[in-house]
């Protein structure tokens, strides 16, 4: 089980550096940055498809490494569940905010 999690956590963190790599070279190649270059940028399907990827990995990134920190140091179960309770409700809201601004 934990060497599945560690290659988990690598995957996503080189799917993530390649993510914002991309992202970065296609923000250079923009001619201006205006909200109606910015917009065009994101109505593409693929940029679309492989930001909500790279969403997701961030989350299960975030997740992991925080249940690493939780496990090693905090010691009482209440606290850690509590405190990967709370970032789950979070990543529920940001996935909400990130679906209804697709979606309007």
């Amino acid at each position: 089980m934990g060497l599945k999690i560690w290659l988990w956590q690598r995957f996503t963190a080189v799917y993530l550096l390649g993510y914002g790599l991309w992202i970065g070279l296609l923000l250079l190649q923009l001619p201006t940055y205006d909200y109606a270059h910015w917009k065009a940028l994101w109505a593409q399907p693929s940029i679309t498809a492989l930001s909500l990827v790279a969403f997701g990995a961030m989350g299960v990134h975030a997740l992991l490494g925080l249940w690493f920190v939780t496990s090693d140091y905090l010691k009482i179960p209440l606290l850690r569940w509590g405190l990967l309770g709370v970032y789950f409700t979070w990543l529920a809201l940001l996935l909400a905010q990130f679906v209804q601004g697709g979606l309007a």
